[in-house]
């Protein structure tokens, strides 16, 4: 079942991001069965539940199971939010610290367990949110996570379904984290109340959402591409903008708002579309920021006082 690219060099030493879900024990089962490669079984408690030692210490016991050395980590992540949500916070932590952990470790992939029903979430998401006219981006099933790490998701192709089932025929356990189900997080609603009802209405939409978003990557990247070398590091040249395709132009802005390090929603991508075919000595604040159109370039720096 495991996607990995061929040119991943066997005795390599691969670390799986193992939550203790279902999934991810998929994951670590399958990669220990595998036999290709080293692999280290990574685990970071959040400290975001009362049990969250318990799903370290399970974690541990199948990695030792797997006879796969361990490594578990510990982050307060409500204390590292800096006002973009737990989720997101969640997420920048847990990449930050899986990288660091493979430059330790001399890793040459970090592998997740991110798999097609999550793909589907993430179109869904990017849609209700706003995709751009490139449509939804979904999550690529590889990236680089470092210089000379690579971040891999082998199972990007199969359904959580699949997973459950392979543990249960392998005899494998795992942990139900509780707030997987908090209708709080607007993923949880997608996966447990919008998603399931549609498809009850339209059997095979979860796959087609998941197969959108792979077009979605495509189209990105080529886009991507197109709008190389543009956006600098305080300025871009107005005219070289204005020639870009819309699905570049998106791309060149999404750069921007990453550069910024606030997200790219479609409200910001048309209000920096406003900006540029808009006449000389026009502004816009995003954040900190303050975008001017010049005559031949859009600039931007932080205002004073702000950051």
């Amino acid at each position: 079942m495991l996607r990995l690219p061929s040119d991943l060099a066997d005795g390599a030493t691969v670390v799986a991001a193992v939550s203790g879900g279902a999934d991810s024990v998929a994951l670590l089962g399958m990669l220990a069965g595998c036999g290709r490669y080293r692999v280290v079984c990574w685990h970071l408690d959040h400290q975001l539940r009362a049990a969250s030692s318990d799903d370290a210490a399970f974690v541990a016991e199948l990695a030792a199971k797997l006879s796969v050395p361990f490594v578990g980590e510990a982050a307060d992540v409500r204390a590292a939010m800096r006002g973009d949500g737990l989720e997101e916070a969640a997420r920048r932590v847990r990449y930050a610290l899986l990288t660091a952990a493979c430059q330790r470790l001399g890793a040459s992939a970090a592998c997740t367990a991110h798999h097609r029903d999550d793909q589907a979430e993430t179109a869904l998401l990017q849609i209700l949110r706003g995709c751009g006219p490139e449509g939804p981006g979904g999550i690529a099933a590889e990236r680089a996570l470092a210089p000379g790490v690579r971040l891999l998701r082998p199972l990007l192709h199969a359904g959580r379904t699949d997973l459950v089932a392979w543990c249960r025929s392998n005899d494998f356990a795992w942990r139900e984290d509780a707030s997987n189900a908090d209708p709080a997080f607007s993923r949880n609603r997608l996966r447990h109340h919008v998603l399931p009802e549609w498809e009850r209405r339209c059997p095979g939409i979860g796959e087609a959402l998941a197969g959108m978003a792979e077009q979605g990557g495509r189209t990105r990247q080529a886009a991507m591409t197109r709008a190389a070398g543009i956006i600098g590091t305080g300025s871009a040249p107005v005219a070289a903008l204005q020639t870009l395709d819309a699905e570049a132009r998106a791309a060149a802005w999404r750069g921007l708002c990453a550069q910024f390090g606030i997200p790219a929603d479609r409200g910001r991508l048309r209000r920096l579309d406003d900006l540029l075919h808009g006449a000389p000595g026009r502004r816009l604040r995003l954040g900190p920021w303050l975008l001017l159109r010049r005559a031949r370039l859009l600039t931007w720096a932080v205002e004073p006082g702000r950051k």
